[in-house]
């Protein structure tokens, strides 16, 4: 409206005059014409035409005048500038701020999203989606993003510290991000923190993010994933898998339809079944498994056609000791997608450690598959990783140097492919990969602790070579 005032204004259409033109006065009716008078020999004595006509034109013209004095009042041009400028404040502030947060938000998202990216640039991603936040606080999608980016962070520090995870953080709040608006100085402190700390922030920005839509399903099922992740991932506490069931609990009663969340419930649910199996309580596992079977039928009812539900069926069955059935529906799914099971793969070569047949049908099935696929450096890690179950090094050799050669950045692949030249006692060439390890921890920007490992490994390896 503002726009339209001061464009109107200037095209002549609006004025803000305290004083008001007034309006013409109305024509007065003609007077009837007299009657012929005799005419006057005195001079003047007739009226002349032209002198009508002359002061009216003279009286327009006074007008024009006065209005165009009236066109420079002062405050009139006030009140016009005012206008104009809160116009523009409000285009800035519900037009270009958002476009400005959604350019952070985006390059936030190419940096964090890329599977090659370093940890560096994955800090950078962090702290674009901080800059978009503090441009747009109230984006719950933003903080969705940037939960999942600190989670993936935390993964990273995860591999670096050797057991080390810390501790987490009780009072983590999203604000003590938010207020660290110096030079990369919230890049800094998530840098130094611990695994467990930046999953503390990880867990309150998640939580934000449902606070500001708390009937989004996908927030509820967010917060589960964070809390199975920490779960499998770094402290195998049951109380964490608690929390995870809890959140997809209210996740499908929010959308009782979707099956990625009735299906993830299901297997966190089975997984609970397994830990209490472990702890020797057999009827409570018992409990959970048929919770989760019959989770899984629903599901299956939803959508017959969506293939991650024989994915969690196969798992329900190796949770439950049914190994050979389980790699069955494995070797089914891997013949349709070899990537079908890969979030499973590191489970499954624990799991069937002591079932060698089972986990040679699934090795060959992935070397299979990369014969067709020589690019696909996640197939080669696979069937490293089973060949050292199965106690073949050579192969896993094999598999862990084409890893290493397809993603040259990639840490855990040349700590793999240095561990197991060692255990071939090659030295000369697992020196020369401890070497890359440690100039990758040096850009990765490692703890002086294991810098200190990756030399101590260097040293050791070439004195072997030497045969000291």
């Amino acid at each position: 409206m503002a726009v339209v005032v001061v464009a109107g204004a200037l095209a002549g259409q609006y004025s803000l005059e305290a004083e008001l033109a007034p309006a013409a006065p109305p024509a007065e009716p003609a007077a009837e014409a007299p009657a012929p008078a005799r005419a006057s020999g005195k001079p003047g004595s007739r009226r002349q035409p032209g002198a009508v006509a002359r002061g009216a034109a003279q009286g327009r013209a006074a007008r024009g005048r006065a209005s165009a004095r009236g066109d420079g009042n002062p405050l009139k041009l006030l009140v016009y500038g005012l206008v104009g400028l809160f116009a523009l404040l409000g285009c800035w502030f519900f037009n270009i701020d958002n476009v400005y947060a959604d350019m952070r938000f985006q390059q936030g998202q190419i940096l964090s999203d890329n599977p090659s990216s370093s940890y560096d640039q994955l800090l950078f991603g962090m702290g674009y989606y901080l800059d978009a936040i503090r441009m747009e606080p109230g984006q719950d999608f933003y903080y969705l993003n940037l939960g999942r980016s600190l989670m993936s962070i935390a993964d990273v520090k995860r591999q670096q510290a050797n057991g080390q995870l810390g501790q987490p953080k009780p009072n983590a709040s999203v604000n003590d991000l938010l207020d660290m608006t110096g030079d990369q100085a919230a890049e800094q402190a998530v840098l130094q923190q611990t695994p467990l700390e930046t999953m503390s922030y990880a867990q309150v920005v998640l939580e934000r993010a449902r606070q500001l839509n708390q009937l989004n399903k996908d927030h509820y099922a967010n917060l589960a994933r964070l809390h199975n992740f920490w779960f499998g991932r770094m402290t195998q506490d049951p109380q964490q898998l608690t929390e995870a069931i809890d959140w997809y609990r209210r996740g499908n009663e929010i959308a009782p339809q979707d099956v990625t969340i009735l299906n993830e419930y299901a297997s966190s649910v089975a997984l609970m079944g397994n830990y209490q199996k472990s702890q020797g309580n057999d009827a409570e596992a018992q409990r959970f498994y048929a919770q989760a079977t019959d989770l899984l039928a629903r599901s299956k009812q939803l959508d017959p056609r969506y293939g991650d539900t024989d994915l969690r069926q196969a798992e329900l069955l190796r949770l439950e000791g049914r190994a050979a059935e389980a790699v069955d529906m494995y070797l089914k799914l891997l013949d349709a997608n070899p990537h079908a099971i890969d979030n499973q793969v590191s489970q499954l070569a624990d799991a069937l450690r002591d079932q060698p047949d089972q986990l040679r049908r699934l090795r060959d099935a992935y070397a299979d598959a990369a014969a067709e696929r020589p690019d696909d450096a996640t197939l080669q890690s696979f069937i490293g990783l089973f060949s050292v179950r199965l106690n073949e090094l050579p192969k896993a050799a094999e598999a862990f140097g084409r890893w290493a050669q397809l993603q040259p950045q990639n840490i855990e692949a040349h700590r793999n492919y240095t561990l197991v030249l060692s255990e071939t006692r090659q030295y000369a060439q697992a020196a020369g990969e401890a070497q890359v390890l440690l100039t990758l921890a040096q850009q990765q920007r490692a703890t002086q602790q294991q810098l200190s490992a990756y030399q101590g490994l260097i040293d050791f390896f070439k004195a072997r070579a030497q045969g000291q």
